[in-house]
């Protein structure tokens, strides 16, 4: 089991900071617990694409290799509602509900 680390995610791949022993061109796979996916784990194959140290930081980038259309769809959402969240704009909201 890996210790907890940053992970940031696309709906076309991740970039994982932290230790993990693998070289562009790797299989790895990322085992996920989705929002919207009812719990159940999703494990998605990516492919290394970069590894190595970045500012001080060991980083892994890597393309996911195939996603099922609902898992893209909960990435989608997870990555734009963290976004939003950031930006510190609460999603599903109209432009005049403050109106």
């Amino acid at each position: 089991r890996l210790a907890e680390t940053r992970v940031e995610l696309s709906a076309s791949g991740f970039r994982w900071f932290g230790p993990l022993k693998a070289a562009p061109g790797d299989p790895v796979w990322l085992c996920m617990r989705l929002a919207g996916g009812n719990g159940s784990r999703t494990d998605v194959q990516a492919t290394v694409v970069r590894a190595g140290m970045v500012g001080g930081v060991f980083e892994v980038a890597g393309h996911f290799e195939s996603l099922r259309a609902d898992v893209r769809e909960q990435l989608l959402d997870l990555v734009f509602r963290s976004r939003l969240s950031e930006l510190g704009i609460q999603a599903g909201r109209t432009w005049d509900e403050d109106a």
